[in-house]
């Protein structure tokens, strides 16, 4: 199954399309279908890499519904 969502590819950068492959679930991992996924003051902090310890690509967004 692709996962569809927006990330960014470098620090300080727009959000795009992005597609990918997840890893197979371990064995105490769950699936979760997201259906709206919010952005808050934290993601933008990761998108510019404020703190130092992003990873690009960079999927935001943790408030999920």
């Amino acid at each position: 199954m692709q996962i569809k969502c927006l990330a960014t590819m470098k620090e300080k950068g727009r959000l795009e399309d992005f597609k990918y492959d997840p890893q197979p679930l371990g064995p105490y991992d769950v699936e979760v279908a997201i259906s709206h996924c919010g952005i808050c003051h934290s993601d933008i902090n990761l998108i510019d890499n404020d703190w130092g310890m992003s990873a690009f690509p960079l999927v935001p967004g943790h408030e999920i519904v």
